[in-house]
């Protein structure tokens, strides 16, 4: 997932000579962001409910626990990895937002009010917005799965004392 082209120019090919990646090109990369991160939403939904229903069987217990805290990490390692390069993101985005307003600002040819100029930077950027809003939503659904996780954490201590519970009676 570099953030470079063949050219070096950055994520949005600022300043290269050759012409900005066809409309087709760039929706066929926010698809296929698209589609890696609902296979790996998928992936996550799958291990938690597995790890929920081990809590089940006192005998997994114990493999349960290494799991959750294995993939806990792993979790975390990618949450961090995806903020890393969503600051990457928003970075080039706001350098390339500000070489558009001044652009706009200072094209003689055109009188535009505040807002106008504001519009059409955000319409040229749209694409590249909505990459970085692709990149946050999936950083909230690892949040959240770690969160799970750290529930089932929990859940694994409880019931270990109602085993226990049960055992003294």
């Amino acid at each position: 997932m570099s953030k470079e082209d063949s050219s070096g120019h950055g994520v949005f090919n600022m300043g290269s000579p050759e012409p900005q990646k066809p409309q087709k090109d760039i929706e066929g990369a926010l698809a296929d962001i698209r589609e890696r991160f609902q296979k790996s939403r998928e992936t996550w939904k799958e291990r938690i409910v597995e790890m929920a229903r081990s809590i089940n069987d006192i005998t997994t217990v114990a493999s349960l626990q290494v799991k959750l805290y294995s993939y806990r990490q792993i979790c975390l390692e990618e949450k961090h990895m995806l903020l890393t390069f969503m600051a990457r993101l928003d970075k080039e985005y706001k350098k390339y937002n500000g070489k558009k307003w001044e652009a706009l600002t200072n094209d003689n040819n055109k009188r535009l009010k505040m807002g106008e100029i504001s519009t059409l930077a955000e319409a040229d950027l749209a694409t590249e917005k909505e990459r970085i809003v692709l990149f946050g939503d999936q950083v909230d659904y690892l949040t959240e799965t770690i969160r799970t996780m750290d529930h089932i954490i929990y859940g694994v201590r409880s019931r270990l004392e109602l085993e226990q519970y049960k055992r003294e009676q």
